[in-house]
Order: C-alpha cells, then structure tokens, then sequence
C-alpha cells in the first residue's frame, strides 16, 4: 500500500471533496497524511488523518513585520537588504520537498490552485496527481469556457469562440508586465505557498528551475494557469459534461464529501437548526423546508437575500433555512419572519435530507450534495470562477431552474420556488444523477484510478 500525501489549499469546498477522496484511499489501505499552510489538524484528523502544518511562510512574515520602517537613507538600505533576503528565501523555500521526503511519501495528490506545491513536487521522484473540483476546463472548439453560461449548439458556435478569446485575452492582460506595476512592495513582499499571483510564481518557478512555459498554459478556464502533463482527478460528475471527449490525462472519479466534515458546524448553530426543526418541520403535519446557500468563499449577497426573505413572508407554509457559509451576518437580516432560519455556519449535511428544495449560488460541492440527497435544485449563479458554467449544465441536462440574482424580485423568487417543487421531470432526473453519484462510490472510482495511475508510473 502507498503512503499518499495531500495538500490542501484555502478553499474549504476542495477541502471537504479531498476528505472524500481520501477516506475512500484510505479504506483501501493506503497511509494518507496532509499538509497545509492552514492549520486544518481538527478537521483532518477528526477524520483520521495525519496532518503537518507547513509553517515556514508565517514564521517569515513574522520576521518582515518586525523589521521597522526606515528613517535614513542608512536604515533604508539595510531595511531592504533585509526586506530581500526574506524575499530570497520565500522563493528558494524547500519546506514542500524537505516535508514530503521525510515523510517518505510514493504519491502527493495536490489541490490545482495549490501552484507552489505543485512546482516544488516536480523535484521529486514520486509522482504527482492533481485534484480539482471543477469540470474539464481545457479549451475546446465545442465547449464553453467554464466562467460562461452558453450552452453548446450549433447556433452558439461563433459566440463560444468568441467566449474563448475573450478569456484568452483577459489572461494576457493580467499576467501581462504592463497590468503588474511593479512597485517597491511587490519586488519585497514574501511569496504566500497560496499565492495565485503570476508574477510571484513566475519568479517562484525560476528559482525551482521549473519552466512554466514548457509544462503549462494560460488558455484556458484556469488562472493564472493549468498544467499539460500531470494526471487531473476532478471530483466532478463527468455525465453533467456537456462533452464526451476529455484530454487523456483528465479523469472523472465522481463527487466526494468528506464523512465527518461537518465538524465545522459551530455549537450555537446546531441548538438553533434542532429548535427550528422540532417547530417548524417535526410539528408540521406536511412540512415543505427550502434551504439556501450562496457558498462559504464569495461575499453573501445581502439584496438578494432581503428578497428572498420577503418571499417567504408570503408563503407562511413553507420554512427556510439560510446557510451563510461562516460570513457572519445573520444580525443584518433580522428581524426575520418566524418561518425563517439565518445561520452563521449550517449544518448542511443534516438539513439537506429533510429539504423538498435549495436555492443554492451553483457552486460544485452544494449541486453534488444535492444531487447526492435526491434535494431538487433551484439555481442561482453566483457568477464567479465556475458558477455561471455549472449553472448551464443543471439547465442542458434539465436538473434545475434558473433564476438571476441582480434582477429577479421576491415574487419572481417566489414563483421559482413553486415551481421547482412542482416540477416532475426535475424531480426525476435528479434521482437519476443521484444514481449516478452512487455508482461512483459503489465501484470506488477515486482508488481504482488512482491505483491504476499509480501502477502506470509514466508520470
């Protein structure tokens, strides 16, 4: 069996899908042990997982605010020589390799934004495997860029080349030198291991010998970049692609949640869904519960909230459950009808199975755990990284309505929930794609393809 590494970036949605991931690695025998600038020990570990906290970025910009603004053209020159040097080591950093070789690790599985750990492992004999959760991003002639809601006909085709070009050229301006003014802060600033700053990782990749022009490209979904070569395990559902034909190293392995993830959920949260359970749901003799969610990484949408809030004034018989995805503010929505519930952070896991429909932002890990609890989808497009995309492919395979955040008004919310509660054929093929999920889990597809990867060692 092999000890597998995984590195974990800051978005917690990636975080809970790896934790799916490797529980599934794990119940086949291999070591698993992560690794993260985020000090993620809690959650990884109340999965049973080792976890090493890499501390090596912290404890250097600990160092960089000691050092005192100078005030002599003296101090100056010994404040930036100083200033650099910490620069020099950010960027020279062996944390990654040092950390990985110790642990005597035969595979590391990393987070795709996770870009400095990925060009650090390619010094390494063992090989690398990329997770992502989004859907296959490559560009294509027939596909959509992933940030557009077109969907693929023969009639969209000139404005899906359009959407490609587009994209291209926005990635040109940002990592072009002209955008990235260099200032004096730039030049001295530590390299963040998290940063998806071009210019950081270009000077990063320099220092790793790593030639980004070589082994990635820009055009594509992802920013700043993606990689050519490495295998790609996305914990996506590959029959919500619009397409068949995938790049040979992209592999669909199905949606994964982590068992145990909702660890997160805080104490005051969980006493208040359970006291809004037993009143609304468990005393009702035909309880109809709506839960929302508009993502833990993106600011929450107060406007759109307020509407949605005033919807449910009208509908006495329906109750809501609000997940604000930790942003902390319930207190500007208040004060709330009685059928209304604002959390800081919901247990979503335990509200899902009891919903006859979410209201959800189309980010990748709520449609799948949905999908996963046979809950109708009623999708509202976050219209940021991948949301616009997903969006598209729960309206071309017919899972879910669509609404729009910044236009539709409490009746047209209105009118979209009943709707969606009363729409069969959403009913029924989200207990299709539900089957879907399963069978992922059922056949273990995350470790026979891993395995298999592994057993090829071509990479």
């Amino acid at each position: 069996m092999a000890h597998i590494a995984y590195l974990a970036t800051k978005t917690l949605s990636h975080l809970n899908s790896s934790l799916g991931l490797c529980e599934q690695l794990a119940s086949r025998g291999h070591e698993i042990t992560y690794l993260s600038p985020i000090d993620y020990s809690n959650i990884v570990e109340t999965h049973g997982f080792r976890f090493v906290h890499l501390k090596s970025f912290q404890k250097l910009k600990e160092q960089s605010q000691l050092l005192l603004r100078p005030r002599t053209p003296l101090s100056f020159v010994r404040w930036f020589r100083k200033k650099r040097a910490l620069r020099l080591t950010s960027l020279r950093s062996t944390e990654i390799e040092d950390s990985l070789n110790e642990l005597k690790i035969d595979l590391q599985i990393i987070d795709t934004e996770f870009h400095c750990a990925i060009i650090s492992s390619q010094a390494l004999s063992s090989p690398t495997f990329l997770h992502q959760i989004f859907f296959c991003y490559q560009k294509s002639n027939r596909n959509p860029p992933l940030n557009s809601s077109l969907i693929p006909t023969p009639e969209n085709q000139k404005t899906i080349d359009s959407a490609w070009n587009e994209l291209e050229h926005e990635t040109k301006h940002l990592n072009s030198p002209k955008f990235r003014k260099t200032s004096l802060t730039q030049y001295l600033r530590i390299v963040d291991p998290l940063t998806s700053r071009f210019s950081d990782l270009k000077a990063f990749a320099k220092a790793k010998n790593f030639s980004l022009r070589k082994e990635t490209t820009t055009t594509n979904f992802l920013r700043p970049f993606s990689y050519n070569h490495l295998p790609i395990l996305s914990t996506s559902l590959r029959e919500l692609e619009f397409l068949n034909d995938f790049p040979s190293n992209f592999h669909h392995i199905g949606p994964l949640f982590g068992s145990r993830f909702s660890v997160k959920t805080n104490s005051e949260s969980l006493l208040l869904w359970n006291e809004f359970k037993q009143r609304h749901l468990f005393s009702s003799s035909s309880p109809t519960l709506i839960y929302v969610t508009l993502g833990s990484f993106w600011a929450t949408d107060l406007d759109f909230l307020q509407r949605l809030i005033t919807a449910f004034k009208n509908r006495p018989e329906w109750s809501l459950v609000i997940g604000l995805g930790n942003q902390s503010i319930p207190s500007k929505l208040e004060p709330l009808p009685e059928n209304v519930l604002a959390l800081d952070w919901a247990p979503q896991q335990e509200i899902l199975p009891l919903c006859q429909c979410a209201l959800i932002h189309c980010g990748a890990s709520s449609i799948y755990e949905c999908l996963y609890h046979g809950v109708p989808i009623l999708g509202y497009s976050g219209k940021e990284v991948d949301q616009n995309g997903n969006a598209a492919r729960l309206q071309f395979h017919k899972i879910a309505l669509l609404g729009d955040k910044d236009i539709d008004s409490s009746s047209d919310i209105e009118n979209k929930i009943a709707a969606t509660l009363a729409d069969s054929e959403i009913k029924k093929n989200t207990l299709i794609f539900r089957d879907h999920i399963l069978r992922y889990h059922q056949n273990q597809t995350v470790a026979t393809t891993v395995e298999r990867l592994l057993e090829k060692s071509t990479y």
